[in-house]
Formats: C-alpha cells, structure tokens, sequence
C-alpha cells in the first residue's frame, strides 16, 4: 500500500534522490512512468512514513523480473540513494547490475530492516562496513554467485557484521566448503537458506543448536553427506525443512518423528532414507507438506498416514512401496490437495471412496500395477487439475465424457493401459482447456477425435498406438487452431489419409513430431522444413525417393532424426553435418529437456524409446543427452559423408543396412561421446580407422557383412567386442575374430590405391634421379683423373659399370620392395 504524509508531500532531497536513481536505470518498458511530479510519496513502488513524509521503503519487485538494469557499471547510481537515510524497506531482486560490487553506499542507509539484492548480478565483496547496518534483520543475496572468494568471505563477513539477521538468503551464491560454519553464531536467525550450494562430501553441520530461533531451514541440492544432526532435529521452533537432493544425506525417519513433530513442511525428495517408513508417521500430525520421493523405500505405505489431518502434498513416487494403497486412511484425509503414488509397484483398484477426495488438485499414480476398472465417482473431483493414471494395468471402457465436471483439468494421461477401452462421443465439446493430452495403448478405435480442435491451448498430444483411422484433418496443422502444440505423437495408427503439405504449417511451435509405423507413402514433404523440430521419427513408413539436399539446412535444431527402415535412396546430403543441435557436446549435469520438473519446450516427455546398441531401449533420466541419428534399412548410395563426424554430440549413430560404399570416413574421430555405431550390411570398404579406439564411450560397435580389410585397431574400445560385430568381412583380421595378420589379408589394390602408386613411382623416379647426381658429383673427381690416366683407364671403366649396377639394384628395390 502507498502512503503519502498528512501534511505535506515527500522531501524534496528524497524526491530528487530517487529520480536520479531511476536515471541510471534502463526502463524499456516505462514501468516507472509514475515516478513524476512533485508528491515521490505516490509514485509506484514507494512508500512514506504517513506522519514524517520521510521514504522508508522502495521496492522494485512487484513491477516484475528483470524488467529493469543498469545504465551503466557504475556504482553511481546509488548516490541517488543516499538521501533516504530513513529508508527501512529496500528490494532490488532481479534488477541487472552488470556484474558492479555491491556499493558502499547501501552500507551507509544504517536503518534498514529489508535488504533483497536477489539475481541482481553483484559480484566482488560485500563492503567492509556492512557493520553499520546494525538494524539489518533480511538479507536476500541468493543467485549473486559472483560474490568474492565463491561465498567464503562472504559468510564470514555476514556472520561477524550482521548479528541482528532473523532472514538469510544465500541460495545459489557460491558459498563452498565449510564456509557455513560460522553462520551458527547469527542466533537470532529464523530463516536461512544455502539451496544449491557446493558443500559437496561435506558433513551436515554441526552446532545447529545454536541456532534456536530457527523456523525454517533449507539446504536443497548442497552435495552434504552423513547424517543429519540430531541437536537440528530437536530445535524446538523448527517448523520448515528442505533437505531435497542430497543422495548421499542418511535420513533415519523414525529420528525424525520422535525429535520434530511439530515440522509443517517436510522435503526429503532424492535423499537417502531408511528403507521403510515407520508406523509413527503418523503422530507427525502438524503436517502439512510431505515429499518423499526418488528415494529407495520399501515395504507397504503404513494405514496410520491417515492421521496427517493437516496434510495437503503428499509425495512418494519414485520409490519401490509395493501392496495396496491404503485408501481408507488416504480418503480421509479432506485437506489433500496433490497426492503423488506414481512410479511404485503399488497395486489394488481404486475405491468408490475415491470421490471423497474432492480437494484433489494433483493426482498422479502413474507407473504402477494398479488394475480393475476406473470407477464413476472419479468425476466427482471436480478440482482435479493434473491426472496421471498411465501405465497400469486398468479394464473395462471409459467415457470420455466422465471428466466432463473437470473444468479445471490441465494435464490428462491415460496411457499405457492396455486393456482400457477409451471412446469419444464424436460431437463431444468439454468444458476445459488441456495442455497436454495423453491417450496412447488405450484402444480407441474410429475417426480422429473431433473435441480436439476445440483445445487451443494444447502443447502435447499422444494418440499413438491405437487403430484410429481414416483422414487425418487439416486443422490439427492449422496454427490458428492448435497454436501451442508442441509434440504431437500419431504413431503406430491406421490413418490412411492426410494432407502431406499442410506439415510444418505449425512449426512455429512444434518441437515433436512422430508419424512412425503410418503406412506412409511419398516423399517427406517440404513443409516440414518450416518446423523448428528437435525430434523427428518418420521411421517404418514407405517414405521413398531422394532426401532434399537442404535437408540440414532447414532443419539445423534436431537432435533426433529417425528415418529408419523407409524406401529412401541417394546419397546422404553432406549438410547433414549442419545440424547444430548435435554439434554441442551434452554434460551429465544437463537439465533435462523432456521432464515434467523442467521448463523445457517439451515438459511432459518423461521417458521415449530409441533404438540404439542393437536393441530398443527406453531413456527417462538421461533423455537429454540423447543425440540420435537412424538412418537404417533403406536405399542409401554413395560415400558416408565425412561432415557426419561434425555432430560431435551424437550419441547413436545408425546407418547399417544401406548400400553405403567407400570407406569409414576417419572423422568419426570427433565423435567422442558416441556410445552406438551401427555401420553393418554395407558396402563399405578400405580399414577401421584406427582412431576409433579411442572412442571412450563407444560401447557398442557393428561392421559385419561389409568389405573391410586389414587388422582391426588393437586398443581401447575395440578390444571389447566380440567376433561376431566383424563378422562377414573376408579381409579383416585381429585378436578380436581370432584371425592372424599376413599378406593374404590385403585386398588388390583399388583405383586410389593405383593413383597413390602412380605418385609414389614418380617420387621413386626423382629419387633416383637425385640419387645418381650424387654420385656423379660425388666422385666426378675422383674419377676424373682416373680415366684421364692411360694406364688407369680400363680399370676406370670396369668401376663405372660397377657403380651403374649396384645404383639401379638399389633403384629397384626401393621401388619394388
């Protein structure tokens, strides 16, 4: 709320301050078109003291992140700050100041309360008399990882300045080591916060019982190892704790119930905890928030969660609980709000009782063995926003029209049941507007679903693996439609018919696209060119003809690319190597794209199966790193392009069963993080090349049924394959297919080999050329007097013809050897 002095406007000195404070900010959008005229008391962001007139607080956060930077790094631009000596509030988050230190003059406002400096890109100290701000009580700096020393003398400036500090935020700020150590001694904390850290092998701090004031404590993805301290656990305000991904952090839970019942918000998601969780969870019974998932527990879910009355998110998935689910204590629970089962080996029907839920926003049970038939009181959660029901084992048929009371629903997956029969009504309009639609394996049968023209706001879309037939309509490529869609899966269907040109009409958004096992016939039509795809699988299809030789031009943001097993022919376009999205090496530490916990371009792909080391394998975690190009089972011709081993972030490279010639281009050097190379059932010639060795990722390589030669490279990799993956190669030979080297393995010589001979005998006959003027001069002398000698002379020519003899022996066995 603003508030302006009962008597007169504010100061003139704070007034003017502040307007030269906002010239020295960029503002292209004219957020502070208010900060004008005389009465600074009403200009937007700022508050005064109602009876001195006096600023005492400015806050830039509620015009929006990063709206605002800095005009230039100069400290400057705080000098407008200096009148407000009565300022208590100030919140700078998410203003960019370039990379400036933190200036002195904020250390000089000594009467703030509030100081938020979150993501504003500061780096350097923090100023040697922050002592002044003895008033300080919140202090925000997370996300300004450039402070000096990594955090280290960060925190212990802090801890030796700021004593009065109830609030402490150092998120993602760098801080390493034990810097934390010191922070024990600021006993007036209530809320401190280490998220994203590197105390990476470091034990969970000691001495937490100083800290007794404390309320909430996070310390989400710090690397910290052992067990958790007990003196934290029996802190007696302690309402709050995040200690979520920290997969070497020993969680004893049963320590955990008997030490902190009072705890409201519980996160151990991706941590180690004991295997089992104990019947006393439920004297937990302050619970609000529960999150225990990702982590390896075992055994039943106890009927006594039933006691959490307070419970509203509750989290298990990704663990290994097994049994039914106990719905009679679950069902009771009236405040739950996101119930999270998924990824068990839960099994059992859901109840009838299932309605009784209707706080239910989030209901995720996917990827378990849950069975029996999806009962009708499901539409009584009319406040479902995300249903997760895919991959089970469910029966029976369901309407469609059941979730006609969801007006709310935004997520609807139904996939992976494959004795689920899911039917439309043809003329169907509901009430609510998905974002991400999955019905694959459920048995639907007819036309395309017609209510899915009316879903404009759409990102994902499956109805793969099912027999809808027929026409596929233009709208679903109309962007003035499905404007949103993103992925978009009809694999393995019966549609027969479908406008080829109108793909790519949507590019502007789509990301995936999988038309696979269509009975597809035609070229790929050029439209396609015009998406901004990253995954394309046209795969098993009777596509045919030439692949358009701009192909990588276009199509430059691919990392997947699947035309497996069509009628393509022509040679492999060299601007293949154009496709930048697999010229960038891929890191273990990468955010996965495809993962519901991200903000990718493609949130709901979870897992997605590729062909890859000769069998079909489904990726979920490390569907990120993928970079993958099957071009298998067609008619391809010609040379493999050496621009091919530009894509130095494939990680599949399939091109077997081609009619490939010429030799494996020895660019594949660059190919360090491959881990699949299928060249087999070709015509390719020449050797190995040896630089394949040292492929450290390479575990999987095939060159059968080819016409190499010559001796398989003896290291690295390539000692670990066994016979078979060379089979069908007369010429080669190794320790691998327990062939030894010799002379009958070297194949006549092809045209190259003959071009390469041709120079070699012209530079043997130069040789041999220079060889003889140095003998000539070398002994012209010598034998000069001899010949000119009467006496000498027949001897003199004996020597000659001798000499003539042994050069051209030389000669020849040079050339010939």
């Amino acid at each position: 709320m603003v508030h302006t002095c009962c008597c007169s406007a504010c100061h003139q000195e704070e007034r003017s301050g502040i307007y030269n404070f906002k010239l020295g900010l960029d503002d292209p959008y004219d957020e502070l078109e208010s900060w004008r005229g005389l009465d600074c008391c009403s200009w937007q962001g700022i508050t005064c003291d109602l009876h001195t007139g006096h600023v005492v607080r400015m806050d830039l956060s509620g015009f929006g992140y990063q709206l605002f930077s800095a005009r230039n790094s100069s400290s400057q631009n705080f000098h407008g700050l200096l009148p407000l000596q009565h300022l208590e509030y100030l919140d700078l988050s998410g203003v960019d100041f370039y990379s400036l230190s933190i200036p002195s003059e904020l250390a000089m406002l000594n009467r703030l309360v509030h100081l938020s400096l979150a993501d504003c890109g500061f780096t350097g100290r923090i100023p040697s008399d922050v002592h002044n701000m003895s008033s300080l009580k919140f202090l925000d700096v997370s996300g300004d990882d450039g402070l000096e020393g990594g955090g280290d003398r960060v925190v212990e400036n802090i801890a030796a300045s700021l004593t009065n500090l109830t609030t402490l935020d150092m998120s993602w700020c760098g801080v390493s080591g034990t810097t934390f150590s010191p922070l024990v001694n600021l006993t007036s904390l209530s809320h401190l916060y280490l998220s994203h850290n590197d105390f990476t092998h470091q034990p969970f701090p000691n001495r937490m019982s100083n800290l007794t004031f404390l309320v909430s404590l996070s310390f989400q993805d710090c690397g910290l190892q052992g067990p958790i301290s007990s003196d934290l656990l029996g802190l007696p305000y302690l309402r709050n704790l995040y200690l979520n991904d920290n997969p070497d952090l020993k969680v004893n839970m049963s320590s955990i119930v008997q030490h902190s019942r009072k705890l409201e918000i519980l996160d151990l998601g991706r941590t180690n905890v004991a295997r089992v969780i104990p019947n006393s969870i439920g004297n937990m019974s302050s619970l609000t928030f529960l999150y225990l998932s990702d982590n390896n527990i075992e055994g039943v879910l106890p009927p006594t969660i039933g006691s959490l009355s307070r419970l509203e998110e509750f989290d298990l998935s990704k663990n290994s609980l097994r049994g039914n689910i106990p719905w009679k204590a679950l069902c009771g629970l009236s405040k739950l709000s996101r119930l999270s089962l998924g990824s068990n080996q839960l099994n059992g029907s859901l109840p009838s009782t299932f309605g009784n839920l209707s706080s239910l926003v989030v209901l995720d049970l996917r990827n378990n063995s849950l069975s029996g038939i999806l009962p009708s009181s499901l539409q009584k959660l009319s406040s479902l926003q995300m249903l997760h029901l895919e991959d089970n084992k469910f029966h029976g048929t369901f309407l469609l029209s059941l979730v006609e009371n969801f007006t709310k629903i935004t997520q609807l997956f139904l996939s992976g049941n494959n004795f689920l029969t899911v039917k439309v009504n043809g003329y169907w309009i509901p009430k609510f507007q998905l974002q991400a639609l999955d019905l694959g394996s459920c048995n639907m049968e007819g036309d395309f679903p017609l209510f899915i023209s009316t879903q404009y706001a759409i990102e994902h879309l499956d109805l793969s693996n099912n027999s809808l037939s027929g026409y596929i309509p233009d709208w679903l490529w109309d962007v003035t439609y499905l404007h949103n869609l993103e992925f978009l899966d009809l694999s393995m269907n019966l549609f027969d018919r479908f406008n080829p040109a109108r793909i790519g009409k949507n590019g502007q958004h789509l990301r995936f696209l999988s038309l696979a096992k269509k009975n597809l016939h035609s070229d790929i039509p050029q439209s396609i060119y015009e998406a901004q795809l990253e995954v394309l699988d046209l795969s098993n299809n009777k596509l045919s003809g030439k692949i358009f030789t701009r192909f990588g031009n276009f199509l430059s943001t691919l990392k997947m690319l699947n035309l497996e097993n069509n009628l393509f022919e022509g040679n492999i376009p060299s601007n293949f190597g154009n496709f930048k999205a697999m010229t960038n090496q891929t890191q273990s530490t990468e955010i996965l794209p495809y993962n519901s916990n991200s903000n990718s371009s493609l949130p709901y792909i979870e897992k997605l199966v590729i062909k890859t080391k000769g069998q079909f394998l489904e990726y979920e975690r490390s569907l990120a790193l993928i970079r993958c190009l099957d071009l298998s089972n067609n008619n391809f011709a010609g040379d493999i392009p050496l621009e091919i081993g530009f894509l130095i972030g494939l990680r599949v490279l399939d091109l077997s069963r081609n009619q490939l010639s010429g030799k494996i281009p020895n660019s594949f050097e660059k190919l360090v993080q491959l881990e699949s190379l299928d060249l087999a059932r070709n015509n390719l010639i020449g050797a190995i090349p040896t630089e394949l060795q040292f492929l450290t990722f390479l575990s999987y390589l095939d060159v059968s049924q080819n016409n190499l030669l010559g001796r398989i490279p003896q290291g690295g990799q390539l000692l670990t394959f066994n016979a078979s993956y060379f089979s069908n190669n007369e010429h080669l030979c190794g320790v691998q297919i327990n062939i030894s080297c010799s002379t009958s393995h070297v194949s006549p010589k092809s045209s190259d080999d003959e071009d390469a001979s041709e120079e070699e005998w012209e530079e043997y006959i130069w040789w041999g050329m220079g060889l003889g003027l140095s003998f000539g001069s070398g002994f012209a002398v010598v034998i000069g007097v001899l010949c000119l000698s009467k006496k000498s002379r027949s001897k003199c020519f004996k020597i000659m013809d001798d000499i003539i003899v042994i050069v051209d022996e030389i000669v020849r066995k040079k050339i010939f050897c």
